[in-house]
């Protein structure tokens, strides 16, 4: 049995879903969420926004051919690859000289009319400069680039990281699922910081509520169809729980280790105990369920 109520995710808005999670990851380790619930909740939302989400497979081709490949004209990964323009040269003679066209330009452009013969020695080819010489592999290079583009790629890099997160998550809560079914401990049967809980009810009850309090602690609230009641409530230490004693049975029981008040009146029952730390009082109350299974109830408390 889970330790919360999968309809009270499922009736969250995207936004209070957000919520929740961002709440759970500011809370210290000791009053986290259920990791369960904190995963169906994760879980819930990726599905929601799967839709608005990049295919993963295009996404991982973009960033092979976007951020893979090493430019070699001095630019860093987040560049556009920068030209070399070459300098007019100027003659000995005190001419300017043409300078080499790009690679780009059509070979249809009008060329200039071959210059006539002088008597002089003619003016020497103009020559290309070289490109500059590229920089030794350990000292990085910073080029200016074009904002928009930067934004682009973070933007990209932003999306593989959501869905690697989100990848992590769904398989952390099918782990999770797994081993619940093969018989292993799930977060909500462990007696750790998380609290205790009533791990068994009997036959006809459901589960109805589930309400967290934060660092004050829980409430579990099981029904059945003649409308009868019961919960399980955790609260913080120093809570005052009154039990109404007047021409009720009262004894001590001894519950995980530590002594509890039991209380009955007729089919009516509770029992008030403290854990081991004393960190946290918890209250169990039916009312109307016979000793039998209020002693099984007890007894399932982990």
């Amino acid at each position: 049995m889970t330790d919360f109520d999968e309809s009270v995710f499922d009736a969250m808005t995207d936004e209070e879903l957000t919520d929740y999670l961002s709440h759970d990851m500011e809370l210290p380790l000791s009053f986290l969420h259920s990791a369960e619930a904190v995963l169906y909740a994760s879980t819930l939302l990726a599905l929601r926004k799967a839709d608005t989400l990049p295919d993963l497979a295009a996404a991982a081709t973009s960033f092979r051919e976007e951020y893979l490949p090493i430019p070699f004209d001095g630019a860093t990964l987040w560049d556009d690859p920068l030209g070399h323009t070459v300098p007019a040269k100027t003659s000995s003679h005190g001419k300017t000289q043409e300078t080499a066209k790009p690679p780009g330009e059509s070979k249809a452009a009008k060329r200039p009319d071959k210059p006539k013969a002088r008597a002089s020695s003619p003016a020497p080819a103009a020559v290309p400069a070289p490109p500059p010489p590229l920089p030794p592999l350990s000292q990085p290079v910073y080029a200016p680039s074009a904002a928009p583009r930067q934004r682009r790629h973070r933007g990209k890099l932003f999306v593989v990281l959501l869905i690697i997160v989100v990848a992590v998550l769904a398989a952390l809560f099918i782990g999770t699922t797994l081993r619940s079914m093969l018989g292993g401990t799930s977060p909500s049967e462990e007696a750790s910081s998380t609290g205790y809980t009533l791990t068994w009810v009997p036959s006809g009850y459901t589960a109805a509520e589930f309400s967290d309090w934060d660092v004050t602690g829980y409430l579990y609230t099981w029904k059945n169809s003649a409308g009868d009641t019961i919960t399980f409530c955790r609260y913080h230490a120093g809570t005052e729980v009154n039990v109404d004693s007047n021409g009720a049975y009262v004894s001590e029981l001894n519950v995980l280790g530590r002594k509890g008040e039991y209380t009955r009146r007729g089919r009516e029952h509770s029992l008030v105990f403290s854990d081991a730390q004393g960190d946290s009082i918890y209250y169990l109350s039916a009312g109307n369920v016979s000793d039998s299974d209020m002693q099984n109830m007890i007894a399932a408390i982990k």
